[in-house]
Parts: C-alpha cells; sequence; structure tokens
C-alpha cells in the first residue's frame, strides 16, 4: 500500500480541494483510496464541493499527534488502510504548524509524516512566486530540516502557465535536489493543458517510485 502526506507551508494553499479532487481522480482510475486528515477534526468542505466528499469511500479519518501516540496513529493508519491502494493524508496549517501553544511540531503534518514514514508532496500556491527560484530555495530548506523530513514532490496550485512548471524541473534538476514536479493546478479561466486527472496520474507513478526506493 503506497502512502503520500499532502502539505504545504502555509494554511489557505488549496490542500483540502486538491486532497479531495485527487481522491476522486484516483477513483475513477479504478484505485482504492483511503482518505485522512491530520488533526482531530473532519475537513470543513464547502458545499459546493458537497458531492465530491459523497463520492470518497469515506469521510477523511483524523490522525492527531495530540490525541494518539506514534504506535497507536500508525496502527489506525494501518488497520483503515487495509485493501487500499493508495492512501493519502490531507495535512493542516502549515508542514511544521503545530495546533498549540507551544513551539513545537507536536500535533503537526511534518510530525505525522515522520511517524508514518510516508513522503510528502508539497502543495506551493504558485501566485505567490514571481519565477521558479524562490520555490526551489524553499525546497533546499526542506531537504535540509532537521529530521529527514522527505518531499517527494510538489504541485503548484493556481499556476497561470505552463512555463513556471518547466522552469521549477530544470530548477530542481540543476540544484541537485530529487523532486518531483507533479503538475500544477491552473487558476479558473487560465489554461486547461493540466487537470486533476493529469496530476493523479503523476501521484500515482510517485508513489510507485517512492514505495519501491
Amino acid at each position: 500500500m503506497a502512502a503520500l502526506v499532502l502539505g504545504s507551508v502555509h494554511a489557505g494553499v488549496g490542500k483540502s480541494v486538491l486532497a479531495l479532487g485527487l481522491a476522486a481522480a484516483l477513483r475513477a482510475e479504478g484505485l482504492n483510496v483511503s482518505s485522512y486528515a491530520v488533526g482531530p477534526g473532519l475537513p470543513q468542505y464547502p458545499p459546493e464541493l458537497s458531492y465530491g466528499v459523497g463520492k470518497l469511500p469515506q469521510h477523511p479519518a483524523g490522525l492527531d499527534g495530540w490525541l494518539l501516540s506514534p504506535d497507536a496513529a500508525r496502527a489506525a493508519f494501518h488497520s483503515l488502510s487495509a485493501g487500499a491502494h493508495i492512501s493519502l493524508v490531507e495535512g493542516c496549517l502549515g508542514m511544521f504548524d503545530s495546533p498549540g501553544t507551544d513551539d513545537s511540531e507536536r500535533g503537526s503534518t511534518a510530525q505525522l509524516a515522520q511517524w508514518l514514514q510516508a513522503p510528502m508532496v508539497l502543495i506551493i500556491d504558485a501566485q505567490a512566486f514571481k519565477s521558479a527560484r524562490g520555490i526551489v530555495a524553499l525546497l533546499k530548506g526542506y531537504a535540509a530540516v532537521e529530521g529527514g523530513l522527505a518531499v517527494a514532490g510538489v504541485i503548484l496550485n493556481k499556476v497561470a502557465n505552463e512555463v513556471l512548471l518547466g522552469e521549477l524541473a530544470n530548477g530542481l534538476k540543476a540544484a541537485g535536489l530529487d523532486v518531483a514536479v507533479l503538475g500544477g493546478v491552473p487558476q479558473v479561466g487560465a489554461w486547461h493543458h493540466s487537470s486533476t486527472a493529469a496530476v493523479a496520474a503523476n501521484i500515482q507513478h510517485a508513489c510507485v517510485r517512492c514505495h519501491s526506493a
């Protein structure tokens, strides 16, 4: 069973929408998908996405680093993922943000990814970057962070065109980073050459690569 954690630099980049869309696209390809969300609560999907939520095999189950020990989180994850081809874990807030008031990573997406030993797909709001250089610098920082967090791939959300995707792939290669550019989701009314289905296909390839590594 392959697993990926969908994380982000900060809240509000579109993790919930992309997690829902990717799960639906992967199911449309005939895969059994198990869905999770980091934290004690459940994702609050807007009403217009209720149809997609209804198509999920189960409402995303919560995995909370505050309430669960590492062993309990892993046991729940593997039990609920039985029979699934792929498990998608939607992160909360930013990757290293804790819902608590202290300065620890307790309850964060990064902590849960480390507990599950699952690779991370980083969702980036492309509107915040004028070129790929800033994204490459960001990913180099994540690659060097203490704890060995593995960023397996990136998805650019609200990307204006395909040029940035090509620049990012070239920049990552030049920087020696083994991070796959899984695709981009366009702004509404922008280019239409990439789709959630295409990103989902790349997610499948990334899962196979990470699972066999």
